[in-house]
């Protein structure tokens, strides 16, 4: 059974990484709270959240503490203004966990939420110092 399983995620990774390779975008992302300081490159669907995206733990202190619900702000990033405004404006309840979030600023979204269109290839956001965890 496990074997099975084993299998069936192996190729539904690999199914994943052949379509990524066909109509992926790029998103980079500043993370100052990592060991070493670098720019991370990753790739998702157009329209995916990088919650959909990241499941893994591909980005260090990126946490998805409330499961990408928008109950939390812990996934709480900030995206450059040259893309801010490519991106469809956060809903009521995710403009509320950014009240919560730790010092949002005008282009504070959080990761959960904020599905990635096309037109946002190359789009760099950053993981802020801090994160407030009050899930």
């Amino acid at each position: 059974q496990q074997l099975v399983e084993s299998v069936s995620k192996d190729l539904q990774e690999k199914e994943r990484k052949k379509a990524l390779s066909e109509q992926s975008l790029q998103v980079h992302i500043d993370n100052p709270r990592a060991a070493s300081a670098t720019i991370k490159t990753i790739e998702i669907f157009p329209n995916e959240t990088l919650y959909d995206t990241i499941n893994t733990p591909l980005i260090d202190d990126l946490e998805f503490a409330c499961g990408g619900n928008a109950a939390c702000s812990t996934c709480h990033v900030i995206v450059d203004t040259a893309f801010f405004s490519k991106l469809t404006p956060p809903e009521e309840d995710e403009l509320d966990m950014l009240d919560l979030a730790w010092e949002p600023v005008d282009t504070s979204r959080l990761a959960c939420q904020m599905k990635i269109p096309q037109e946002c290839d190359g789009m760099v956001i950053t993981i802020p110092r801090e994160a407030n965890n009050l899930f």
